[in-house]
C-alpha cells in the first residue's frame, strides 16, 4: 500500500507546478506555411499561433506580415537570420525579466516602412540591446518606420563595437532609467530620433562613431544630451535642437566631449545646424569641451540659455571652422584651459568682448567676428592672437603697395563682388586682384559665410577697407533631391520657402570656392543642370536678402 507523500515534498511539488506554469512559453518561427502571415499556424514549429505572453523566436530568415493584437515579452533573432517584420508589433508588458528585442551574432532585423514598433522592457533591461558579445549585427530601421521605446533601462544599448544600427524613419524615447542611447558600434541616423525624458545622457557615445544626417531632438535630460568619450566620434550634417533640464548645473550640457582622462571628437559639418540651449537657470552651459575632446564647427550653432558667462566652455581644442558660424546669442566663450581657433563667423550681442581667456590658453582669430560691444576679439590672461577682421570697425588701413594685392583675413576664403568671384585669398590672408578690374573708388566683397561683406577702397594704390557689414540674415536648411548625382542629373531645388522673388543660387565648394551661380525664381521647385563639376561634396546657399537656405550634396564619380 502506498505511504501518502509527506507535507514537505508536496510543498515541492506543488512550487514546481507554479514555476512551470508561470514560465513564459517559447514560439519558434519556421515558416512551414504557404504564406508570410504571423497569424498562420502551419509558420510556427509547434503549428500554433503564438499566445500572449509567448517568447518568440526567429533562427532563419524571414519576412513576416500580418497583424499581431497581442503583447509578447521577448523576440529573439538569432542564428545569422535576416528578418524583417512588416506589421506592427508590441513587445515587451514591462514587468517580465526580458529584454524586448535582441539580435544575435551575424543577424540582421529590419523594420519595414510605415510599421510601428513598440518596445516596453522592465527597468532594470533594454529595449534593443546589442551586446558587447555580439559580433556583425546590423538593425535597419525603414523611412516612415516608427520605434516607440518606453522605460528600460537603456532605450538603445549598442554596445557591439563590430555591429551597426542605421534609422531612415523616427525613433521616439519615452523614458529610460539610465541613457537613451548607449552605442559603441556605428550608428546612422538619417531619420528622426527624439528623446524625451532619461535619468542621464540622451546619448552616450562610447568609443564608435555616431553620424547624423537626420533631425534628433534631445529634451532635458538628467545629465548630459549627448556625450562622446572613449574615442567616440560624434559627426552631424543634420539638424540637432539640445535643451538641458532646469537648473542645470555645469556638468549638465546638451552637447559633452571627452573627459579629463577619456578622448571625444565632435565634428558639425557645413550642413550641420546646432540649436543648444543650457537651459533655465544661470549655471548650465551649452557646449562643453573637455580637456581630452575636440570640437570642431563648420556648419551653424546656435546657442542660447544656462551661463551666459561660460555658454561655449573650452578645456580642450576647439575650432570654429571656414564657412561655421558661432552664435552665442548675449554669452561669451569661456577658454578655461587648452585652445579655440577661429576660421568662420564667431558673433554675440553681448555688452562685452565674447571670449575669455584664462593664463596658459589660447585664442586665435584668423577670419571674423561681430559683437554688440567690443572691437576686442578676446581678453583674459591668456594669449590672444588676432589676424582677422572686426565686422564692427570701420577704419583698417591696407597699403597695396601698387600690387593689386589686400591682405583681408589669414584663412583662404574666395572672395566675390556679387556673384562674380574675385579670386581666393592663400592662407595669409592675401588677396590679389585682376589688373584694371576696379574701377570704382570703392567695391563691396563678399563671403561664402552668409551676411558678411567687407567693403575695400583704392585697390592698386592704398587699399582701405573702409566699413565691414554684418547682415544679420535667417540661416534654414534647404530641400534638395538627389542628394547625390552624377553630375548629368538635374537638381531639383525646393524654393518655395520663399517669395516668388528672384533668388541668388550660389554653389561653393568645401574651402568657400564659389563654383557656379544661377538666378532663380522663388515659390517653387526649381530644376539645375549642374555642369562641369569634379566628383566630390558642394554647398549650396539660396539668398533673398532676408534669409538664407544652405543644402549640402554630393557629386559621385
Amino acid at each position: 500500500m502506498k505511504q501518502p507523500l509527506p507535507n514537505r515534498q508536496i510543498f515541492i511539488l506543488f512550487s514546481m507546478f507554479l514555476f512551470v506554469s508561470t514560465l513564459s512559453a517559447q514560439s519558434i518561427w519556421d515558416g512551414g506555411g504557404s504564406t508570410t502571415d504571423w497569424n498562420d499556424p502551419l509558420n510556427w514549429a509547434e503549428d500554433m499561433v503564438p499566445p500572449a505572453d509567448s517568447l518568440i523566436e526567429f533562427n532563419e530568415d524571414a519576412t513576416v506580415t500580418g497583424t499581431v493584437s497581442v503583447v509578447h515579452p521577448r523576440v529573439n533573432i538569432r542564428g545569422q537570420a535576416n528578418v524583417t517584420l512588416d506589421l506592427d508589433l508590441s513587445i515587451g508588458n514591462g514587468t517580465t525579466d526580458e529584454n524586448s528585442l535582441t539580435v544575435g551574432s551575424g543577424s540582421t532585423f529590419n523594420l519595414a516602412a510605415g510599421r510601428t514598433l513598440t518596445l516596453n522592457p522592465p527597468a532594470n533591461k533594454q529595449g534593443l540591446p546589442l551586446f558587447a558579445s555580439t559580433d556583425s549585427t546590423t538593425i535597419n530601421i525603414a523611412s516612415d518606420a516608427i520605434i516607440n521605446i518606453q522605460q528600460g533601462n537603456n532605450g538603445v544599448n549598442l554596445s557591439s563595437t563590430s555591429s551597426t544600427i542605421t534609422n531612415n524613419g523616427t525613433i521616439n524615447i519615452l523614458s529610460a532609467v539610465n541613457l537613451g542611447i548607449k552605442s559603441s558600434g556605428m550608428f546612422l541616423n538619417n531619420g528622426t530620433i527624439n528623446i524625451t525624458e532619461t535619468q542621464n545622457d540622451g546619448i552616450q557615445l562610447l568609443g564608435g562613431t555616431f553620424q547624423n544626417s537626420g533631425s534628433i531632438v534631445i529634451s532635458k535630460t538628467g545629465d548630459d544630451g549627448i556625450e562622446v568619450i572613449d574615442d567616440g566620434m560624434f559627426t552631424n550634417s543634420g539638424v540637432l535642437n539640445l535643451t538641458a533640464k532646469d537648473d542645470a548645473n555645469s556638468g549638465n550640457n546638451p552637447i559633452a566631449v571627452g573627459t579629463d582622462m577619456a578622448a571625444g571628437s565632435f565634428v558639425n559639418q557645413t550642413s550641420g545646424i546646432i540649436n543648444g540651449s543650457g537651459g533655465a537657470g544661470e549655471t548650465g552651459r551649452a557646449i562643453f569641451t573637455n580637456e581630452m575632446g575636440t570640437f570642431e564647427n563648420m556648419g551653424q550653432m546656435n546657442l542660447t540659455g544656462g551661463s551666459d558667462g561660460s555658454r561655449f566652455y573650452n578645456r580642450g581644442t576647439s575650432t570654429n571652422g571656414m564657412n561655421g558660424i558661432l552664435d552665442l546669442d548675449n554669452g561669451r566663450a569661456n577658454i578655461n584651459q587648452g585652445s579655440f581657433v577661429n576660421n568662420g563667423l564667431v558673433k554675440s550681442i553681448r555688452d562685452a568682448s565674447s571670449i575669455l581667456t584664462a593664463e596658459g590658453t589660447s585664442a586665435t582669430n584668423n577670419a571674423f567676428f561681430s559683437y554688440d560691444g567690443s572691437n576686442t576679439f578676446a581678453i583674459g590672461s591668456g594669449e590672444v592672437v588676432n589676424n582677422g577682421i572686426s565686422l564692427n570697425n570701420n577704419q583698417i588701413n591696407i597699403n597695396a603697395m601698387n600690387t593689386c594685392m589686400v591682405d583681408i583675413a589669414e584663412v583662404p576664403y574666395e572672395w566675390s563682388e556679387g556673384a562674380a568671384s574675385v579670386g581666393t585669398a592663400d592662407a595669409t590672408g592675401l588677396l590679389m586682384f585682376p589688373a584694371q578690374s576696379v574701377s570704382a573708388d570703392s567695391v563691396t566683397l563678399v563671403t561664402s559665410i552668409p551676411g558678411v561683406s567687407v567693403n575695400v577702397r583704392n585697390i592698386c594704390a592704398e587699399a582701405i577697407i573702409i566699413s565691414s557689414i554684418f547682415n544679420p540674415v535667417k540661416t534654414i536648411p534647404l530641400r534638395i533631391f538627389p542628394s547625390v548625382l552624377n553630375g548629368t542629373e538635374e537638381l531639383h531645388v525646393d524654393l518655395s520657402s520663399f517669395t516668388t522673388t528672384n533668388i541668388e543660387l550660389r554653389i561653393v565648394n568645401l574651402t568657400g570656392q564659389l563654383q557656379q551661380s544661377f538666378k532663380l525664381t522663388g515659390g517653387a521647385v526649381q530644376q539645375i543642370l549642374l555642369n562641369d563639376l569634379a566628383p566630390g561634396m558642394y554647398m549650396m546657399q539660396a539668398e533673398d536678402g532676408t534669409k538664407i537656405a544652405i543644402a549640402k550634396f554630393i557629386i559621385a564619380q
